[in-house]
């Protein structure tokens, strides 16, 4: 993948391997000379496409693999216009409110998101980046000014994926706040494969924020359920660079949580940037509250008693350039020390 104008190599481009009819097979990175590599199934005819923020996403035209001799492609990239031309109207947004000025801004801004959390999830998925993660619980009062106990650890273990979430469809299906206060109660929050579903994309609506930070290059992706959403959702805002377009953080909160009282449950998903163009979560976690009953009468009424967060930070051990010329695989240990 190289520069159009310069012919430097353009390192951590999103690079997709499309079949005949455009779907992605496979993806990838380019390391810091701007090669990529793919080892192919069978044979066929494909096409690629490359895609990184501030670049005008570029597909190739289409090529045929008929042997085992590798195969070569050049892609040549070129900055991209910050100008929208036109506005594409979705049927899914019919219950979502916006006027054609915002609609554009938006456009613009989740075309750069969109980009940054499908780097996301390619290097999650492929495991391309290793991390070691810290966890922490801490607990709160109800007011959340003064926290009640705090305990973290740092594990010796590394994942290729710290932060998952469930699947788009099923918290489409049950929400991402399942269960019931007397049992088991679960709390969900977005990934970037979520957040990137289709089915994520139909049941919210978008629209333009202000950072209340007092940082004017933050601009803010709001979102909350549709109007005709009967399960416990989530609403919040993707903060992007404006200066940039590098994604930042996601903030949320739940909604529609049934007969629980209202409170400040909801979480954070904090994002790095990192040379070799990989996006990680860098910080995150979920705020969930926590009940007690009260008599009232002849009744018993829920009393919020305080609120437990539970998250992790994540470090790199390793960034994705890939080896060209050795297909081994990298391996990892967990363990326990005892003394």
């Amino acid at each position: 993948v190289l520069d159009a104008t310069t012919s430097a190599p353009l390192s951590g481009v999103l690079v997709s391997l499309l079949d005949l009819r455009g779907e992605r097979v496979r993806a990838t990175l380019s390391d810091e000379a701007g090669r990529f590599y793919f080892g192919l199934d069978g044979f066929g005819r494909y096409s690629l496409r490359a895609e990184r923020i501030g670049l005008e996403p570029t597909t190739s035209a289409s090529f045929d693999v008929l042997s085992t001799n590798p195969h070569f492609e050049r892609l040549l990239v070129g900055a991209r216009a910050v100008e929208i031309a036109g506005l594409v109207v979705d049927s899914r947004v019919q219950q979502c409110r916006l006027d054609s000025g915002e609609a554009i801004q938006i456009q613009r801004w989740w075309r750069d998101v969109w980009t940054a959390l499908d780097v996301s999830s390619v290097v999650q998925s492929s495991g391309l980046v290793q991390f070691e993660i810290g966890r922490f619980q801490r607990e709160w009062d109800a007011p959340l000014d003064r926290i009640v106990a705090d305990v973290s650890r740092a594990e010796v273990s590394v994942s290729a994926r710290p932060f998952a979430s469930a699947e788009a469809r099923f918290l489409s299906e049950g929400g991402f706040v399942q269960g019931d206060l007397a049992g088991q109660r679960e709390y969900y929050a977005p990934d970037a494969e979520v957040l990137l579903s289709s089915t994520f994309l139909a049941q919210h609506c978008f629209s333009l924020a202000k950072s209340d930070s007092g940082d004017p290059a933050l601009v803010g992706l709001a979102f909350e359920p549709t109007r005709d959403r009967d399960v416990p959702d989530i609403r919040g805002t993707i903060w992007v660079d404006s200066t940039t377009a590098e994604l930042r953080t996601l903030d949320f909160r739940y909604t529609s949580l049934g007969d629980v009282p209202e409170n400040e449950a909801g979480g954070s998903v904090s994002f790095e940037y990192l040379p070799s163009g990989a996006w990680i979560v860098s910080h995150w976690y979920i705020r969930m509250p926590r009940f007690g009953q009260r008599q009232r009468r002849n009744r018993m009424d829920l009393v919020l008693l305080g609120y437990v967060d539970v998250g992790g930070e994540v470090s790199p051990l390793a960034t994705g350039a890939i080896s060209m010329e050795s297909n081994a695989v990298q391996g990892a240990i967990r363990g326990v020390v005892w003394d």
